[in-house]
C-alpha cells in the first residue's frame, strides 16, 4: 500500500482552489497534469510503500501525536512554484497555524522513527496544496505575476492516513484512518 499522512481539505476550500485553477488557466497557465479537487490535501509525512500487514503499526504513532495536538487553522494566501518551476502550488501564511503544522510534522516524524523505525524524508517540510504538475515553462512568468484575491482558511481538527491507489484507472486518496486532535 502507498500511504501518507495528511490534512484533509473541506469541499468549500477545494471548490475555491478549483476556481483558482480555472482563473490561472484563463490567464494562460498551462500544465500537463492539473490536480482534481478530490485529490487536494496537505501532505504532512509521506510513507511510500508499506506492506498491508504493517498498516496497524503506523496508527499508534499518529494517534499518540494527535492526542497531544489541539485543533488549529491554516490560511492559504499565495501561489508558488517548485521543481525548476514545474510544480504549481498554493501556500500558507507563516502564522501560528503554520507553526502548529510544522510542529505536527516534526512530532509525527519523531514518533514514526521511535515506534516503527521509519525514517521520513530528510528534505525540509514545505507545506502546500498542489494545483498542477509538469507546468509549461512559458507559464512561469504568468504565475510569478499572479496574486490571490484574498485568502482561504482551512480548519485542521485531525490527521488522516491516506492511501494513494487507483480505482478503475483513476487516482484516488481514500482516508484509511483518522486521528482526531484531543488536546
Amino acid at each position: 500500500m502507498r500511504l501518507f499522512y495528511g490534512i484533509e481539505i473541506s469541499e468549500d476550500v477545494k471548490e475555491w482552489m478549483a476556481s483558482l485553477t480555472r482563473e490561472l488557466q484563463r490567464r494562460g497557465v498551462s500544465a500537463a497534469n492539473w490536480s482534481a479537487p478530490s485529490l487536494m490535501h496537505v501532505t504532512v509525512v509521506f510513507l511510500g510503500e508499506v506492506p498491508e500487514q504493517r498498516m496497524d503499526d503506523f496508527s499508534s504513532p499518529a494517534k499518540a501525536v494527535a492526542d497531544m495536538q489541539s485543533p488549529f487553522q491554516l490560511t492559504l494566501d499565495h501561489v508558488g512554484l517548485f521543481g525548476g518551476s514545474r510544480v504549481l502550488w498554493v501556500g500558507f501564511t507563516e502564522d501560528a497555524g503554520y507553526r502548529e503544522l510544522q510542529s505536527l510534522c516534526l512530532e509525527l516524524s519523531q514518533a514514526l522513527r521511535d515506534r516503527t523505525g521509519f525514517v521520513p524524508d530528510a528534505r525540509p517540510f514545505r507545506p502546500h496544496v498542489t494545483l498542477a504538475r509538469k507546468l509549461d515553462m512559458k507559464s512561469s512568468p504568468i504565475v510569478g505575476e499572479f496574486s490571490l484575491n484574498g485568502s482561504k482558511q482551512i480548519p485542521v481538527r485531525d490527521l488522516c492516513l491516506f492511501e494513494s491507489t487507483r480505482v478503475n484507472g483513476q487516482l484516488v486518496y481514500p482516508v484509511r484512518s483518522r486521528f482526531g486532535f484531543e488536546k
